[in-house]
């Protein structure tokens, strides 16, 4: 895997289609895949037994062969990848069933897992607010933002200058308002408000024996954007215009125009005329047919939609760059969105999607990982949910993947398609994820 990563990358320098981004050499490849492929068979067995407890080696052999268990052999030895074991219970149907079999019934609340009622109800009033004021902007919610990245204790000498990236949501988005309000540092930076990635710039030297902590504090209040597509129709593009050929450009390593994936988009779309209904078609293959499941680093993966295809799974992301490479191939604009999303009141993690461009309609958002809505059978209504709409439970870093920081950093990033953790780096090198950790800390306000 790691030679085809490498070899991916020198063809494409000598075809003349240079990446989009700065991404690892050989050396520090080869420490990211390390670091990602950590995990044992022991440790694989360890955590199956968890719900199968009596799975034999000759299952783990087969799950092993067929990539279900990803793995890849590291000096001689068999070393499975850090979320193999759970990703398994995600996209293997029959360790699914067993593990749905162990819910509870109780937990069912007229056909819907408690713990979804919440986001639920949350899509039924914003939509219900939607259609009733005629607004695609409503819900609006409140909240201040701690974002804290604190680098290991002497991952750098002391007195050395640490360089610090922190993301802050843009000031560009229509459906969200941003203050800073304190940083870490007397001295930095903010991004220019169009930079394809928002950030805080600062710099702080490290002491011996001590983490060298970087934070800033911003207030935002969000809104859920809502479109109703329901028998929507594009009107003719301008194929002239400089947003339609920016958006439906190739953008390599991971939006390539290749053989297979223009035959399907054909195959997709090509009895269709309404660019709605193309990316409603898009969207409902990918979804139907890719479990979500967790990913590599993204910079460990040479092209990220074709890894979809051969591995028949996908995170928010990777699915999100399938859908965009098939669309764009379709001739419908899209770009990229990436930020934090709050799942469950608090409980905040990175999350990616994207935003179509209809003609006579506008930038829609598109979650291809939220998908066809879970609960289609009760709201058949909300079915389409994920195109077209989100809630106001996300923050927006990110209108483009794999673009230079502000200021530029020096070295690779440690995630050179996407930016929400942040980046750190120090003369000596990038700061890889396994120095440093992170933490949001939000504090919700009543208006």
């Amino acid at each position: 895997m790691r030679k085809l990563f490498i070899a991916c990358i020198l063809l494409m320098a000598a075809a003349g289609c240079k990446p989009s981004f700065q991404g690892p050499d050989a050396e520090d490849l080869d420490y990211r895949i390390r670091v990602d492929f950590c995990k044992t068979r022991d440790d694989m067995r360890e955590y199956i037994q968890q719900y199968i407890p009596n799975v034999t080696e000759e299952q783990i052999d087969e799950w092993t062969a067929n990539g279900k268990l990803e793995s890849m052999e590291i000096n001689g030895q068999r070393m499975y990848f850090r979320r193999a074991a759970s990703n398994l219970f995600l996209i293997d149907s029959a360790c699914i069933a067993v593990k749905k079999a162990l819910i509870d019934p109780s937990e069912i609340v007229d056909g819907i897992h408690s713990s979804d009622l919440a986001s639920v109800n949350g899509i039924r009033s914003y939509v219900a607010n939607a259609q009733s004021s005629g607004k695609s902007l409503v819900n609006p919610r409140y909240a201040k933002m701690r974002h804290t990245i604190s680098v290991n204790a002497d991952a750098v000498p002391a007195g050395e200058v640490i360089r610090c990236w922190v993301p802050f949501p843009r000031r560009d988005v229509r459906r969200q308002k941003v203050e800073l309000l304190a940083t870490s540092q007397e001295k930095f930076r903010v991004s220019d408000i169009k930079a394809p990635h928002s950030c805080v710039y600062m710099e702080k030297k490290a002491v011996a024996g001590e983490p060298t902590v970087f934070w800033i504090e911003y207030y935002f209040d969000t809104r859920a954007e809502y479109f109703d597509l329901s028998g929507a129709k594009s009107a003719a593009y301008d194929r002239s215009s400089e947003l339609y050929k920016r958006y439906t450009c190739e953008q390599p390593p991971h939006i390539v125009f290749d053989e297979r994936m223009v035959a399907l988009s054909d195959s997709l779309t090509k009895a269709i005329q309404n660019p709605v209904d193309k990316a409603k078609a898009i969207f409902s293959w990918i979804d139907t047919t890719f479990p979500w499941a967790g990913s590599r680093e993204y910079g460990t993966m040479a092209n990220i939609p074709a890894y979809v295809l051969d591995n028949g799974h996908g995170d928010c992301g990777m699915k999100t760059l399938l859908f965009m490479t098939l669309a764009r191939i379709a001739g419908i604009p899209c770009h990229w969105e990436s930020g934090l999303v709050d799942y469950d009141d608090c409980d905040w993690n990175m999350h990616d999607w994207c935003k179509v461009y209809f003609e006579g309609i506008g930038w829609v958002p598109v979650d291809q990982s939220h998908g066809l809505f879970e609960y289609r059978n009760i709201y058949p209504e909300l079915t389409w949910i994920n195109l077209g709409s989100v809630d106001h439970d996300r923050i927006v870093f990110n209108n483009e993947w794999g673009k230079p920081l502000q200021p530029a950093k020096k070295f690779a990033r440690s995630e050179p398609v996407d930016y929400q953790k942040g980046e750190v780096e120090w003369r000596g090198g990038n700061i890889y994820f396994d120095k440093w950790k992170m933490s949001y800390d939000v504090q919700y306000i009543n208006k």
